[in-house]
């Protein structure tokens, strides 16, 4: 019995031995077969010496979205409505300078000739740069087919009732300069200026982005003000508003601290506040 046991231990040894071996050439063959399938594959990308190169995605680039005529049309459908005027406006964050406001009347008489051609290039005027603002602000201003008008308001307005209200001040006055009363209003942003009527008046948030007439306005509004900046720059060269147009750019904030705020910076902003001393001293130039 003992040796049929120690037979029997024996036995099962041999078979622990043998299952071990086998499991050890399962992995000997499937570590084998890997290696064969990955050599097999880097083979395969390997052509006259070189790597193939996996053929790239092509990503296409998001298009800017452009203004279209879509919101005036919708107003001209409007029977007796001819006159649609976009109105917005320029420098509501700089620290110096006015905020000023630009409206822009069309009509749809006007756009059937060359107008429409010539205006193919209209957009937001922040996404242009200075020189296609200025081209299409000149076109603005002379051609016969288009009503246009600028308000500025000045800092210490600004001081007086807040950055909100008078960018709103000069929205209206701007429509109300206009040489002929529009018949329907197109307002950059979501509110619409208190002393526009209401029931022609329609607020377009980013509605420079929307609508031509808009996107005009804020070409005349953005232009007339940089002009207007470059000539303040003249007057204060302590401060570089030629360059950064009153925005608060590190060069202009190292100029405010060194030099004190001039009578064109807005007083009630940060960080020109913190400078009450100066401000006396400049009240008193």
């Amino acid at each position: 019995m003992a040796i049929t046991r120690q037979a029997s231990a024996a036995s099962n040894g041999i078979k622990l031995i043998l299952k071990n071996d086998t499991i050890k050439a399962r992995r000997s063959i499937a570590v084998s077969s890997s290696l064969s399938a990955s050599t097999k594959t880097k083979s395969s990308q390997v052509e006259g010496g070189k790597l193939e190169k996996k053929p790239k995605i092509s990503k296409k680039k998001a298009t800017k979205p452009t203004p279209t005529w879509e919101y005036e049309r919708r107003c001209w459908d409007i029977p007796g409505c001819g006159r649609v005027c976009g109105v917005d406006e320029a420098g509501r964050g700089p620290l110096a300078g006015p905020v000023v406001a630009g409206a822009c009347t069309f009509t749809q008489e006007a756009l059937k000739g060359e107008l429409g051609t010539v205006l193919s290039g209209l957009q937001d005027s922040k996404k242009l740069t200075e020189k296609q603002r200025e081209t299409l602000y000149e076109l603005l201003i002379v051609h016969p087919g288009i009503e246009w008008a600028a308000c500025v308001v000045g800092p210490r307005e600004i001081d007086a009732v807040n950055i909100l209200q008078a960018s709103l001040r000069a929205m209206e006055r701007a429509v109300t300069s206009l040489p002929f009363a529009p018949d329907a209003i197109l307002v950059d942003g979501n509110k619409v200026p208190p002393g526009l009527p209401l029931g022609i008046s329609q607020a377009v948030v980013k509605g420079d982005a929307k609508c031509n007439s808009v996107a005009a306005a804020s070409i005349i509004a953005k232009v007339t003000r940089d002009r207007l900046m470059v000539k303040l720059d003249c007057k204060f060269p302590l401060y570089g508003f030629g360059k950064h147009k009153g925005y608060g750019t590190v060069a202009h904030m190292e100029a405010i601290r060194k030099h004190g705020p001039c009578p064109d910076h807005r007083w009630s902003f940060a960080p020109v506040k913190d400078y009450p001393k100066l401000q006396e001293n400049v009240l008193s130039l």
